[in-house]
């Protein structure tokens, strides 16, 4: 009887150690930003140029969202206040209202694959790049 005891318990004992195994050993890091989605109100210090409207919208492993004239895409990664941004893409038309659009959306593109924290304070997702420039966003209603 009591081998059967000591049977059962080196049998549990195995199971948890296989299953432990098995999961990596790793706990999963989790993304706040899963799920969320932000309007941009400000950048370079400024407020956003009126007449257009930025958004990033994240989700699974992905941003998207508007430009202020074209929309795009990109995977994003997620280590704690670190983020990186993939390659982006983004749709090809030109706008010529309101002016200075284009040149927002370059710097916007270029930023975005630059990026390298993030940080929610209170309401607001901010974006930051190395050198300590910031993109600011509220959420989206």
């Amino acid at each position: 009887m009591r081998y059967a005891h000591l049977f059962t318990l080196t049998g549990v004992i195995l199971s948890m150690l296989l299953l432990t195994a098995c999961a990596g050993g790793e706990t999963p890091t989790l993304d706040p930003l899963d799920g969320t989605s932000w309007v941009m109100f400000a950048y370079r210090k400024t407020k956003h140029l009126d007449g257009t409207q930025i958004t990033a919208s994240f989700e699974s492993d992905f941003v998207r969202g508007s430009a202020g004239c074209n929309s795009y895409g990109a995977p994003y990664q997620i280590n704690g206040d670190r983020i990186s941004i993939g390659e982006i893409e983004l749709t090809a038309m030109d706008c010529l209202e309101p002016g200075g659009v284009m040149e927002k959306e370059s710097y916007l593109v270029d930023f975005l694959g630059n990026v390298h924290t993030y940080r929610l304070e209170g309401e607001q997702l901010q974006l930051y790049r190395p050198d300590g420039e910031g993109l600011f966003f509220n959420p989206q209603e």
